[in-house]
């Protein structure tokens, strides 16, 4: 048995040392797949720095966790880091949305459209709709404002 399990050993150890090694790639487009197609950043529209991008990845990754107030203060952070970029608020909608807070959401995704107004129209899709319309799928659509009956 233990003859085995030395021989076993001896194996294991050759099949490592000959494992195929990674030739290390020289840039980004030689590192994607086969047919990737890259996609552009609209006209107008500002990236986001090193940090404001580590700052909404860390908030993306406590939304996924559910850690909302963690969530939040990331995209703060991130709003701050860079104020014109669309994407902090975005996660800020994201966490309204989950946690049901509609005043969060709806003033977070105000602040989305005044960052990215290019991400109103819809190219080869439905014309956006006039401002302060609700979709068709807006979860507000049948929210009755306050003071209104029927």
């Amino acid at each position: 048995m233990r003859r085995l399990l030395m021989v076993g050993a001896a194996v294991a150890a050759v099949a490592c040392g000959k494992s195929k090694e990674t030739k290390p790639v020289d840039s980004l487009a030689a590192a994607l797949p086969p047919g990737h197609v890259p996609i552009d950043q609209p006209p107008g529209a500002s990236a986001l720095s090193v940090l404001g991008q580590a700052l909404v990845d860390s908030g993306n990754t406590a939304f996924r966790e559910k850690k909302f107030d963690l969530a939040l203060d990331f995209y703060r952070k991130a709003s701050e880091s860079d104020p014109t970029h669309a994407a902090p608020w975005f996660g800020t909608y994201m966490v309204g949305q989950a946690i049901k807070n509609t005043a969060l959401a709806d003033s977070a995704l105000a602040m989305v459209r005044a960052r990215a107004p290019e991400m109103q129209a819809r190219p080869g899709g439905a014309p956006a709709l006039p401002p302060g319309t609700p979709a068709p799928f807006s979860p507000h659509r049948d929210v009755k404002s306050p003071g209104t009956t029927s």
